[in-house]
């Protein structure tokens, strides 16, 4: 249970100053929920996104007619998932992990693209332009999550290029 607790656990980075320290370290202390408390909150939005991803799955042929019907529970589906790991490492050390240097082009390519779909969804509808935006957004997704394994953006490109090559 130790375990459990040190992995969902936030911490400060070292390298940061005084006064983001004294933030961070209120912040938490305001924050504060018991590990039961946080593992529920993680498994309800995460739920919560599951279910409206399916439900996407299901309207997807419906998106030609009406891509917004499709495009609003996929996206709110993929809201609700990155919103539930929150729980799980707390807000401050989830927003220091995706805006590390490391993730922050596929971190902005993603909600640029979450807000994106949405937005040609419920305003343009273009159709072309909304399957154009969902395919961009399950991309950017693809690309954020791997970009948390180890080594694994350097396979990926490595096996494209070697697909490229035949």
């Amino acid at each position: 249970m130790d375990k459990l607790k040190s992995l969902v656990s936030s911490g400060s980075s070292s390298g940061a100053s005084d006064d983001e320290d004294s933030f961070v370290e209120e912040f938490n202390r305001q924050c504060t929920l018991s590990l039961k408390h946080r593992i529920i909150l993680f498994a309800i939005f995460f739920a919560i996104g599951l279910i409206l991803s399916i439900v996407a799955g299901v309207l997807v042929f419906s998106i030609v007619s009406n891509p917004e019907r499709f495009a609003i529970p996929y996206t709110l589906g993929a809201i609700f998932s990155l919103m539930s790991t929150i729980f799980l490492m707390g807000p401050c050390s989830q927003i220091k992990k995706m805006f590390a240097t490391t993730r922050l082009i596929a971190t902005f390519v993603y909600l640029a693209s979450i807000g994106g779909t949405l937005a040609v969804a419920l305003t343009i509808h273009n159709v072309p332009l909304t399957i154009f935006m969902i395919v961009i957004q399950m991309m950017a997704l693809f690309w954020y999550s791997i970009s948390y394994i180890p080594f694994a953006r350097k396979a990926v490109v490595g096996c494209c290029r070697g697909i490229c090559r035949c």
